[in-house]
């Protein structure tokens, strides 16, 4: 409620609201547009557009012309570039263009007033579809005026005032300026848009928070990822639960593999040094992949992949043969490790689930699965939801429907898969979790920065409801479920017949996004700056300095070296962490 009432003060949820009433005005004085009154009610008519050509110079970023997006045409999918300020703010502009609509009404006659009613519904359509987008993104920040390195200063002093946990996270914004600042007045003097990109990435990585992040404009990631990839050896390294780190992602004919390792091969050191002090001194700076860790234990399990990259134009490898024997190997640099580091990457997030948004099935005789990649089910009554206390009964009603279909088929457990959930609203997460426990819950709360601390100043809930509290269920979290996919976590965790199981925790965070700021070469920072509490009135799951997990797994799925062989192996059918899952609830039905 109070991100809803926050929006509607800024500029253009005002100009939105404005075009409304100015449409409401215009249809009751359209029948007495005659004469000259008709000249000057069609101006009228055309000041929305006018306003809007002057929100879009001003207000929209100015250097971001264009962005990437498809459009169908009957069975044809076409990319085209569409300017960014119609994206963002098309419920504005298309409001403005209907109100032109209204010229047509000046005068009497039945048919204008019809006209002029659709009208006004069509603008307060237009209005409400935009205030409720920008609930999370009205914060909004033009650096793009600016050079290289002042944009990126001016970013720094713009979070330092805004970034809602900085007292939380403990953040050192001098500490940020000075570590990042040589390497982006290095880029500028270059005129190097990919180290440009590289510095703000690493900027917003140190920030240790899943909604700190760099939007990297199409077209421009590649250049950023070959950069940071590093060199190819043929190879890449997964560490395992009992500490070893083994060599994945192995193909014929590679330096790796003509030297003789294979996948599984024991790595015992990198270039001399241990491979486990090796690993943790590497940082997994990356464009894409969710390749931020407010849990360190989860940067953990990434670093031995991304040191996979790390070396000259040789790497020294010390490694066990399969006698047992230390050996070591000298590979050469064979391209960029761009590739085997993009598949190691995917193969371990497992990211080409098929399954849709909310989408059902069986996964043995007695199993089920249900499908959220994200917490929004693409209507408008979520808003609504959100503004009714987070209250959300027609998704849990849906959901329960979706169950009952699933219990028909012999139904006797449950996996319910958040792996990749990037977010959208608590509400949705609550109205599933609603199902499975019979007593009103505590959902999340606003609030607001008091003194360095936070102070709740509203709360939601979850429903009672409790229709399937007796099904054994499994949530399968990993590195990639964050925000409100974080929060439906939580909600699920805290019913007693749900275990929170995944391979990795959840990435920790949940508060509300709704900075930006624009910077050159179309890259753009975002950040939190709204709040999401828990009942203590501290962050509901964000994690701290120390960067351990607030969301705890109920079980974390092993890896031993036959498990990360099937992780990182060919076959995509192969889903080790969910056969997990439902083996294990196929253990606990007996």
């Amino acid at each position: 409620m109070d991100l809803f009432i926050c929006s509607l003060g800024e500029p253009t949820a005002l100009l939105t609201l404005g075009i409304l009433v100015l449409t409401v005005v215009l249809a009751v004085v359209s029948a007495r547009a005659e004469g000259r009154g008709r000249v000057v009610f069609r101006l009228c008519c055309a000041l929305p557009v006018v306003g809007c050509l002057i929100h879009a110079a001003f207000l929209a970023p100015l250097g971001h012309t264009g962005m990437l997006t498809a459009i169908g045409i009957g069975a044809e999918v076409y990319k085209v570039y569409v300017p960014r300020a119609i994206l963002l703010f098309e419920g504005l502009y298309l409001g403005a263009l209907l109100v032109l609509l209204m010229m047509l009404t000046a005068g009497r006659g039945w048919w204008r007033r019809v006209l002029a009613v659709g009208v006004c519904l069509g603008v307060a359509a237009c209005g409400t579809k935009q205030v409720l987008e920008d609930i999370n993104c009205y914060d909004r920040h033009n650096m793009t005026h600016l050079g290289w390195t002042d944009a990126f200063a001016a970013t720094v002093e713009t979070m330092r005032e805004g970034y809602i946990l900085r007292e939380w996270k403990e953040t050192d914004f001098d500490a940020l300026l000075a570590e990042h600042l040589p390497a982006v007045e290095a880029a500028e003097a270059a005129g190097d848009e990919a180290a440009y990109g590289a510095a703000l990435l690493a900027y917003a990585y140190d920030f240790y928070d899943g909604h700190v992040s760099l939007i990297v404009p199409h077209g421009k990631s590649g250049p950023i990822r070959e950069r940071l990839a590093g060199n190819d050896y043929g190879l890449s390294l997964f560490t395992l639960d009992d500490g070893q780190t083994i060599a994945v992602c192995v193909e014929e004919d590679t330096p790796a593999y003509r030297a003789g390792l294979r996948n599984g091969t024991v790595i015992e050191t990198w270039d001399g040094i241990p491979v486990a002090e090796a690993a943790a001194a590497v940082s997994c700076v990356y464009p894409g992949y969710g390749m931020y860790f407010p849990v360190k234990e989860n940067e953990a399990r990434y670093q031995a992949i991304f040191l996979a990259g790390k070396g000259g134009e040789t790497v020294t490898v010390g490694y066990l043969d399969e006698d047992g024997a230390a050996q070591t190997a000298v590979l050469e640099a064979a391209g960029s490790y761009r590739m085997r580091l993009g598949g190691a990457l995917s193969c371990f997030a497992h990211d080409w689930i098929e399954d849709d948004n909310f989408s059902t099935r069986m996964l043995s005789d007695t199993c089920g699965y249900l499908r959220l990649e994200a917490e929004d089910d693409g209507t408008i009554t979520q808003y609504l939801a959100y503004l009714h206390d987070g209250m959300y009964p027609q998704l849990t009603d849906r959901v329960s429907d979706q169950l009952t279909d699933l219990a028909a088929q012999g139904m006797r457990s449950l996996v319910i898969d958040l792996r990749g959930n990037e977010g959208g609203l608590n509400a949705i997460g609550a109205a599933v979790s609603a199902l499975f426990s019979d007593e009103a819950r505590f959902q999340f709360a606003e609030g607001e920065r008091v003194d360095g601390g936070y102070e709740i100043t509203h709360t939601y809930h979850i429903a009672a409801d409790g229709r399937w509290k007796d099904l054994p269920v499994a949530v399968l979290v990993d590195q990639g479920c964050c925000s409100a996919g974080d929060g439906a976590a939580l909600f699920l965790s805290q019913c007693e017949n749900v275990t929170l199981m995944g391979l990795t925790p959840s990435n920790g965070v949940n508060q509300n996004n709704g900075g930006e700021c624009y910077l050159p070469c179309g890259y753009r920072i975002v950040y939190p700056v709204r709040l999401s509490l828990g009942e203590d009135a501290k962050p509901l799951i964000d994690t701290d300095a120390s960067r351990e997990t607030r969301l705890p797994l109920d079980v974390q799925i092993p890896v031993d070296k036959a498990a990360a062989l099937r992780i990182f192996g060919e076959d995509e059918t192969d889903d080790y962490a969910l056969a997990y899952a439902v083996q294990y609830l196929m253990d606990k039905e007996g």
